[in-house]
């Protein structure tokens, strides 16, 4: 909740050493806070990354065994940020990664890409690692150069990407590289994405621009939209305010409050609702009497569903906020086994 009274910037570079200092104090308390505040928002990794480090520190068995329990995909995106955040993470860490969970293959790929130093020249070094025969540690480094490259010289990196052959592997680059040339100059990266050939896919990368620097930046992303088509607005909007909902819910119930769209509006409702009685319960419901009366039976069910996780009684009372039937309905369908109280 710290992070709520910074700027956006600021708050991206606080959370993860928030979120460190709370796994020093409970990791498990820590990790349950950070998947409740839906903290696997674009970049979100570097938050996780930092709890994690602390939390192995006080109590590897447990960090490992909550680590464990996430998607694969999660693991490595996870660990390449552990390794950006403590590049001397110790051996023995790595190696007890392995032997208690099996995953010898990801400890394995996340040492190969420690060792994806960028050169002076990341041409040579990039068309070096495209005649790596072996495929799984090839991506990998190659990852850890595209980052890196990215960091450098973003508008080289996604030009060197042009000799990667496989259509599929040169995507899931663009994408990475995109997304951190998002976050350090968002203009520039849009003005990339406009040379983009193909409409469906430059729709994509727009919208994956727009994410990834709202994850540093809300607010500039959201002044981007309007220089963005029509049909493209209203999605981008939704996907920022939603992402923005999460970690910083009234930020973005600030902004949200100006925005005259509807479909906007109902879409982004949900995740600023669920993350305002997070974060700040005994407030919640002072922003919800402020809502428009359509826009209170949505945000209503939201508030409502949250509190049934961990205050059912509370949830229960907050029924009668929730006009539509059917969405009153799903409250109670989705609170069953919430617990006495929710009845």
């Amino acid at each position: 909740e710290e992070a709520e009274g910074l700027s956006p910037r600021q708050a991206a570079w606080a959370t993860p050493i928030l979120y460190a200092r709370y796994a020093e104090i409970d990791g498990a308390a820590a990790f349950d806070y950070a998947r409740q505040s839906g903290v696997l928002w674009p970049g979100g990794q570097q938050a996780l990354a930092g709890l994690f480090l602390s939390w192995m520190r006080v109590d590897s068995d447990a960090a490992l065994e909550a680590m464990a329990g996430l998607p694969a995909s999660e693991r490595m995106q996870i660990g390449v940020a552990m390794l950006a955040l403590d590049p001397h993470l110790q051996e023995a860490d790595r190696e007890q990664l392995a032997a208690r969970f099996g995953l010898g293959s990801f400890v394995q790929q996340i040492g190969m890409a420690r060792h994806a130093r960028l050169s002076d020249d990341p041409a040579q070094q990039l068309q070096e690692l495209l005649e790596d025969p072996n495929l799984q540690i090839r991506q990998v480094k190659l990852q850890g150069l595209m980052i890196q490259w990215a960091q450098r010289d973003p508008q080289a990196a996604m030009a060197g990407l042009e000799q990667i052959g496989s259509a599929s592997m040169r995507r899931q680059l663009e994408q990475q590289t995109l997304g951190h040339w998002a976050q350090q100059d968002l203009a520039s990266a849009l003005a990339w994405v406009a040379t983009v050939a193909e409409p469906r896919l430059r729709q994509q990368y727009r919208l994956l621009v727009m994410q990834s620097a709202a994850a540093t930046d809300p607010e500039q992303a959201l002044a981007a939209v309007d220089g963005l088509a029509a049909p493209e607005r209203g999605p981008a909007l939704s996907s920022i305010l939603t992402n923005w909902g999460m970690m910083q819910p009234r930020a973005a119930a600030r902004w949200l409050a100006n925005v005259d769209d509807a479909q906007v509006r109902q879409q982004s409702l949900t995740a600023i609702a669920r993350g305002y009685a997070r974060q700040h319960p005994e407030g919640v419901l002072g922003w919800l009497d402020g809502l428009p009366g359509a826009d209170q039976s949505v945000a209503g069910g939201a508030i409502v569903d949250e509190f049934a996780r961990h205050d059912p009684e509370r949830a229960a009372a907050l029924l009668d906020r929730v006009d539509d039937p059917m969405q009153r309905q799903m409250c109670i369908r989705d609170s069953t086994g919430a617990g006495p109280g929710f009845e």
